[in-house]
């Protein structure tokens, strides 16, 4: 089968590691990136200066910022659209996909072409900062979601054609290895914590305290001396 698949090329490897799976199964892949982590925006098409400007410049130029974004995600839209032309796939493969909007999944929709998405996400909170989410979904032949929490809320809002999907990893990145003894303390923990930071998931570790836990993953090094984790937390 030929497959679009149509991703975001986050710093965890999502897209790359579908991709593998996809391969590793017999098919034929082509990716599209819709965004990625230096991608010019952020919530409504808005450029990312925020970090960079201070408050009063910023609020300056927010207006120009938001009017680059815009830009940009029309002409990302329209190069998804040839992009599905020129390839011509039996299935296009989107994962999340909150910047695609309804007409352009309406332009490559075809009676033999399928269009399926795989969120990681609840795509619910996505409707207010990317409202296009929310009549994008209707539009797709199957919509998987990573958590069996978020069906039933989506089956009340009316998304239909709902499966059940929860994540895996990609052998082909993570396996076994051998540790040399002399380092082996230095991994050895109970429990393992793997994920990057963000304040939500730094607020579920604070009930962690006291437990032979270690850490693993990006942004955590701030919150974990604030807190003061002990030294197996890594």
């Amino acid at each position: 089968m030929k497959i679009l698949l149509v991703g975001p090329r986050w710093i965890g490897g999502w897209m790359e590691g579908v991709e593998h799976g996809l391969l590793a199964l017999g098919h034929q892949v082509q990716v599209f990136a819709y965004t990625s982590p230096h991608a010019p925006f952020q919530m409504n098409n808005e450029v990312t200066l925020k970090s960079y400007a201070p408050t009063i410049l910023y609020s300056l130029l927010k207006p120009v910022a938001q009017s680059i974004g815009v830009i940009w995600e029309r002409d990302m839209n329209l190069r998804l659209i040839k992009k599905t032309q020129e390839y011509q796939p039996d299935l296009i493969f989107i994962l999340k996909g909150e910047l695609i909007q309804p007409e352009t999944l309406q332009a490559v929709k075809s009676s033999r072409r399928k269009i399926i998405s795989w969120w990681v996400d609840n795509p619910t909170l996505y409707y207010k900062d990317y409202p296009q989410v929310e009549e994008q979904l209707k539009l797709i032949d199957a919509l998987f979601i990573f958590d069996y929490d978020n069906l039933e809320v989506l089956k009340q809002k009316g998304v239909t054609n709902l499966y059940y999907l929860p994540c895996s990893y990609d052998s082909s990145v993570y396996l076994p290895k051998t540790i040399n003894p002399s380092k082996r303390k230095q991994f050895e923990c109970e429990i393992a914590f793997i994920a990057n930071y963000y304040p939500e998931r730094g607020e579920f570790l604070k009930y962690t305290k006291g437990l032979n836990i270690a850490v693993w993953g990006r942004g955590w090094k701030k919150f974990l001396n604030t807190h003061n984790f002990p030294a197996n937390v890594l």
